[in-house]
């Protein structure tokens, strides 16, 4: 796993993802959830500069392009086994 995947594995949800436009973990991983899975779909729903204008205030040290890629390839795959066949929900139903 690249060091960027590492750090946003671990970072807390609060964590600056593009000090620029004060987006976060949370607000990306929220965009997941709503349906984004792509760049293009992400930065639809979450404001990020799309520079490396930020990379010297963010918490990763890159650029928050970076970090957004980083984090939808971490977070997309999860979020789509999650909700897989109705999701935990189902499953821990279907398991009673």
């Amino acid at each position: 796993m690249p060091d960027i995947e590492r750090f946003w594995k671990d970072a807390p949800a609060d964590c600056v993802v593009c000090a620029s436009t004060d987006a976060t973990k949370n607000m990306v991983l929220r965009a997941i959830v709503n349906g984004a899975r792509d760049m293009e779909s992400l930065k639809k729903a979450v404001s990020l500069c799309g520079t490396d204008e930020c990379a010297a205030l963010n918490p990763a040290e890159c650029g928050c392009v970076e970090s957004a890629k980083a984090l939808l390839s971490i977070y997309v795959p999860v979020y789509e086994i999650m909700t897989a066949d109705g999701g935990c929900k189902q499953h821990c139903k279907n398991r009673s």
